[in-house]
């Protein structure tokens, strides 16, 4: 691979006005996220190309408005939940899109899903004498077998031995556990006030001179409870700031992960609403 380093710069950011509760990109580049219009009550979801942040589709809703959310994303497929009841988060029911149209391929009232990879998925469906586990096309929701016990244990191991994220998130640190040195010296000059919170998320690309910082700022008030503003930084290996952002103010408790990063390319919310895209260097990929 061929880079010039140091070529930080937002390449691109989409507003989406309402609250972005979950972001997921797909092993293609699409970004699938979850926006919740907290006032009337509905979540739609939208798709954009990761690197161009070009619409795929968007504002799509579901039938249940509100009680309703993504177990993931495997191959070209999101599928999504709902939920028992208002008071109670056990997932109930399977919803299968497409990713490239935002359609829906099938879906089915009776199972719950377990795991998926991105060609089958294990469901399981409750019964008064038993509990199926079934293992089901995940392009058309067709039951290709049941499995039994060690069939079942078997197949969730294959699944698991196969997952590949395509992403990467920080990894979080206490201040005092800090081994990088840029890392840990950008740190202690920023908190001489002894105003950052446990943990700080590092993530060090070393063969392209990024280092990408995400912290939390103890904010006094008049209220009891402690108030946090977020911040990411991006630096160079020479403490050089390559970029930086104030992505919330005063909220009742750290948000976490406050980024993840793929290939060249930093995604972090900024305000609730906004999905922001940083290219952290240029790259031939």
């Amino acid at each position: 691979m061929i880079f010039k380093k140091n070529k930080t710069k937002v390449e691109w950011e989409i507003n989406f006005l309402h609250p972005i509760w979950r972001v997921f990109p797909n092993h293609q580049n699409c970004i699938i996220t979850e926006v919740r219009n907290v006032t009337d009550k509905v979540v739609s979801y939208h798709c954009v190309n990761a690197v161009t942040g070009l619409s795929k589709w968007d504002n799509i809703q579901l039938s249940q408005t509100w009680w309703i959310g993504i177990e993931g994303i495997f191959g070209d497929v999101v599928i999504l939940h709902e939920y028992e009841r208002p008071d109670l988060p056990a997932h109930k029911k399977i919803i299968a899109v497409d990713i490239n149209t935002g359609k829906t391929l099938w879906s089915n009232d009776e199972l719950i899903f377990i795991s998926s990879g991105n060609n089958y998925l294990i469901a399981s469906r409750n019964s008064f004498a038993a509990t199926q586990k079934l293992k089901l096309n995940l392009l058309t929701g067709d039951t290709l077998c049941e499995l039994n016990e060690d069939e079942f244990i078997s197949t969730s191991k294959e699944l698991k031995n196969n997952e590949r994220l395509y992403y990467q998130t920080p990894f979080e640190f206490s201040i005092n556990e800090l081994q990088n040195k840029t890392v840990h010296r950008f740190i202690k000059k920023q908190n001489k006030k002894d105003d950052i919170a446990d943990p700080v998320e590092v993530f060090t690309d070393v063969e392209n001179d990024v280092n990408v910082i995400g912290y939390s700022r103890k904010v006094l008030t008049e209220a009891s409870t402690p108030m946090y503003d977020e911040f990411i930084y991006v630096l160079s290996n020479k403490h050089t700031i390559l970029y930086k952002d104030k992505i919330v103010s005063s909220v009742n408790m750290p948000v976490i992960p406050k980024y993840f990063v793929k290939i060249n390319f930093l995604y972090h919310i900024k305000d609730k609403t906004i999905l922001k895209v940083v290219k952290l260097y240029e790259s031939n990929i």
